[in-house]
Formats: structure tokens, C-alpha cells, sequence
């Protein structure tokens, strides 16, 4: 069965020192995020995320400039919004 998916991506200028943090705590992606259980983790294409009902986030660092590019993808606009707020405060807490 199909349903509706609404993703969207958002790139986040970092400095060196948050872009290094960042590629350092990739190594070992959390466990949950956001009160989500991380179901799987896949590394193919950056650090995706892959959660229950369809949800993932998908964290790619920039090799060529200070930038981070989050993905999300979820079921309806109200969990894509709580995913990519998660994934960006996961980026830069604070």
C-alpha cells in the first residue's frame, strides 16, 4: 500500500570548528532523536537515520565548503517538520 511522502532538504552553514563536532559525533549516531528510536542506520551516502513509519533523516557534510545538508522524509508535514527541527538541533544544539 502507497501512501503520501513529503521530504525536504535544508543546508546549514557551519563553522569549521561545528563542522568538525559534527563529522566527529556522525561516527556514532544516537540511539533515538528526538524521542524517536533509531531503527537503523545506513552510511552509504552520509549518516541516514532510519526510523519507524517510514521516517529517516539523512546528515551530509559538505566536502568542499563549511556546510551541512539535512534530509528528511516522512509520512505527513507535521513529522516532517518535528524531524528536520530534530536533525537541525542534532547540527547546532543551542
Amino acid at each position: 500500500e502507497f501512501g503520501f511522502y513529503y521530504s525536504k532538504r535544508t543546508d546549514m552553514k557551519l563553522t569549521t570548528q561545528l563542522k568538525e563536532t559534527l563529522a566527529k559525533k556522525l561516527t556514532r549516531p544516537p540511539a533515538a532523536l528526538n524521542g524517536l528510536k533509531v531503527r537503523d542506520v545506513n552510511t552509504t551516502d552520509g549518516v541516514k537515520l532510519i526510523f519507524d513509519q517510514q521516517r529517516w533523516l539523512l546528515f551530509r557534510l559538505s566536502g568542499t565548503e563549511p556546510v551541512a545538508r539535512v534530509y528528511a522524509e516522512a509520512c505527513s508535514p507535521k513529522d516532517l517538520k518535528n524531524l528536520l527541527d530534530a536533525g537541525k538541533k542534532f547540527v547546532a544544539p543551542g
